[in-house]
């Protein structure tokens, strides 16, 4: 965070200037740069990177001046598993992983040419972000069992709060099909609608945890939201007790990915009954269409410009998560 002043070499694992996105690996280090550059980045270039540090996830560098020096091997990639990769232990390593594709989706956010894919991996989802990936090499790809290779990386919301993993894919050519599909999905044969169910089956082993804040909101028999500080947490829980908007509680539960935010499902909740209310942070509309402040208790100050009975034109204090 506080900007301090740094010159290194390292090699590149992940460039794409479209993205802005820089990876590079030295000695077993990886770190993430903001890349100011011409230059047309491969991996396995050797570069001289000057920048300052700056604070995030983990601590990445804002360059001043990226320095080609020469174009070499790119570092061994290692093998890595869902719960090293979701803990952040292999953060912005050239990494490996094997698991079997899921599904194939365009992104909304790139050209319609652009893909990504999740892989059903030991222990979750990863999701995978291939550059240069055509149509044409996604054939056979559903249901194949697939080794991926790319840098390790998360998904994250507006208070950089990872919620999942994905990886950077330099290269169609870093992804290889172990054994495809036994059957095209679109030959399976057809399942009535209101029998699918039969096909649902789940192992899971995820982790039940606790956490520890004041209730901001609270719809009985549905959710609850807790805040600390600056951490925020939707919950879900079928609980219908008399729980009150201030109250110190206790939560557990079992963690996960929810619309691509942190959340926490199956909760149970227990009450302190002892009621310190948080006092709402202001914030702006501009704020409030990112996610740097999602579910946190907030105050906006604003005109009602319509309403159901009258009163429109009034100015009004909202508050809400």
């Amino acid at each position: 965070d506080k900007g301090l002043p740094v010159a290194f070499e390292a090699t590149v694992t992940y460039y794409n200037s479209a993205l802005y996105t820089l990876f590079v690996q030295d000695d077993g280090a990886g770190i993430y740069v903001s890349p100011k550059t011409d230059a047309k980045l491969v991996p396995g270039d050797r570069v001289l990177i000057r920048g300052r540090t700056h604070g995030s996830f983990r601590p990445y560098v804002i360059s001043n001046s990226i320095s080609l020096l020469h174009h070499g091997a790119q570092p061994e990639p290692v093998p890595a598993t869902y719960s090293e990769l979701i803990r952040g232990q292999d953060d912005s390593l050239l990494v490996t992983i094997r698991g079997i594709v899921r599904t194939i989706d365009r992104n909304s956010n790139l050209n319609s040419d652009s893909f990504y894919f999740e892989v059903l991996t030991e222990g979750g989802y990863i999701v995978a972000h291939p550059d240069h990936l055509a149509a044409a090499d996604l054939s056979d790809l559903l249901d194949a069992e697939v080794e991926v290779t790319g840098v390790a990386g998360g998904q994250f919301d507006g208070k950089y709060q990872m919620h999942g993993v994905q990886l950077n894919v330099s290269s169609p050519a870093n992804l290889r099909i172990l054994k495809r599909a036994s059957a095209s999905p679109w030959s399976l044969p057809l399942t009535p609608m209101d029998q699918i169910i039969s096909g649902y089956q789940v192992t899971d082993r995820t982790q039940r945890v606790r956490v520890h804040g004041t209730i901001t909101y609270y719809q009985p028999g549905s959710s609850v939201v807790l805040q600390d500080g600056n951490r925020s947490l939707w919950i879900s829980t079928q609980t219908i007790d008399p729980l009150l908007v201030g109250d110190v509680v206790d939560a557990t539960g079992f963690p996960e990915s929810h619309n691509g935010f942190l959340a926490l499902a199956r909760g149970e909740i227990q009450d302190s009954h002892i009621n310190t209310p948080i006092a709402p942070l202001p914030a702006t509309r501009e704020e409030l269409t990112t996610s740097r402040h999602i579910f946190d208790l907030v105050s906006v100050e604003g005109r009602v410009m319509s309403a159901a009975r009258g009163a429109a034109e009034d100015e009004y204090d909202l508050m809400a998560d």
